[in-house]
């Protein structure tokens, strides 16, 4: 029934869209006024249908938009919601934002993937980090290596490993430092390396077991995806990375 209400609601945008063209009464950012007051007054009612109804018909005719103001006005709308005192009406808004495809919509999913507590997964964390997987921002690198680095939470610092193989596209300067920062954070709990072959700041004993165990998969999987590469272990990336980190001829495949 939600989805036949969905519709009957997009199909009927659609057709005033048209009306409103072809008697010339009214432009695009007429018709995206209208739904962001529609939101704002739907959230202010705490009308659920409502929010999804606007937001829907905002994201469709999102790609329709040039200016880049209006489109700043929608995302921002948009952004409110995920303010709103509801997570499933968050989840919406966030995967509201992961259709829409831009990029720009980054500073409103990145409040959900903040950690307040180290060891503890944030209440949105996946439904977020699906949406930077899909929108690969640039603003969410760092805080994804942050979580790498710092989570204290093997899930969540497992799962930002996996989200930056997303960036294959990316320039070959921006995979580098990612790189070098995913094999510096995983070489550090590297098992049974003693003396003087291990690392500066190598952490020892169970909780470092732990983290090589949870870690090293994903950062060769990672690996392989930022460069074309097809190495089959942690250790064996350690020593190639060592190898070509400053020859990105040999560094980077076709990707």
């Amino acid at each position: 029934m939600r989805f036949t209400h969905i519709c009957t609601y997009v199909i009927a945008v659609a057709l005033m869209a048209s009306n409103a063209a072809a008697d010339g009464k009214a432009s695009i950012e007429d018709e995206l006024a209208g739904h962001i007051k529609a939101l704002k007054q739907a959230c202010s009612a705490k009308d659920t249908d409502a929010i999804t109804d606007a937001m829907t018909a905002l994201s469709i005719r999102y790609d329709d938009i040039v200016d880049d103001k209006l489109k700043e006005k929608v995302r921002a709308a948009i952004g409110r919601v995920c303010r709103f005192k509801d997570r499933d009406v968050q989840h919406m808004a966030i995967d509201t934002f992961a259709r829409m495809g831009d990029p720009a919509a980054c500073k409103y999913l990145l409040p959900f993937i903040k950690q307040s507590n180290a060891k503890k997964e944030p209440p949105l964390f996946d439904p977020a980090m699906r949406a930077i997987e899909t929108l690969k921002p640039d603003a969410a690198v760092p805080k994804l290596l942050a979580l790498t680095k710092k989570s204290k939470n093997l899930g969540v610092a497992s799962r930002a490993m996996e989200v930056l193989g997303a960036y294959r596209s990316a320039s070959n300067k921006a995979k580098s430092k990612i790189l070098d920062s995913i094999i510096g954070t995983v070489r550090k709990e590297t098992p049974g390396v003693k003396g003087r072959e291990r690392p500066l700041g190598t952490h020892t004993g169970a909780r470092a077991r732990t983290r090589w165990e949870a870690l090293a998969g994903p950062m060769v999987k990672t690996a392989n995806s930022l460069t074309g590469q097809e190495i089959s272990s942690a250790s064996d990336w350690f020593r190639f990375y060592s190898d070509n980190k400053r020859k990105p001829e040999v560094l980077f495949q076709d990707v």
